[in-house]
């Protein structure tokens, strides 16, 4: 399943921080944020953690929906803890053991849209 890129509406920006993927039943998993834009956010996974967060979409081939939560820097030295519920949109295998995940955001409050959107500004400029 790929994301062409043409159609993006949204820029991106490489991000590098921790990220916690929260599975149906409630499993964490840590993983760090490839990139960010306001339509969602792109994981860095490896083998184990692909097939735990993807179990589903393997199995029955099905979209996987899950929450997402991390610290978003913002001025001052300062973090938001953001979350929202997505959606799987894109996966890549990088490597042997090394696969980014694309998760659209499906749900996602006004402050924590605004805060992404100056974190993406502040990256652009």
């Amino acid at each position: 399943m790929g994301l062409n890129n043409e159609n993006r509406i949204h820029p991106r920006v490489l991000a590098g921080f921790e990220t916690e993927v929260i599975l149906a039943d409630g499993q964490r998993i840590s993983v760090t944020t490839a990139n960010i834009s306001l339509a969602g956010v792109m994981i860095d996974v490896n083998q184990k953690d692909f097939e735990r967060i993807l179990k589903k979409r393997i199995i029955l081939d099905v979209p996987v929906e899950v929450d997402v939560e991390f610290k978003l820097p913002e001025a001052n030295d300062t973090t938001l803890l953001v979350n929202s519920h997505c959606r799987t949109v894109y996966v890549r295998r990088i490597s042997q053991d090394q696969y980014y995940i694309g998760f659209k955001f499906l749900k996602i409050n006004h402050r924590f849209e605004k805060a992404i959107q100056d974190f993406i500004q502040h990256h652009l400029e």
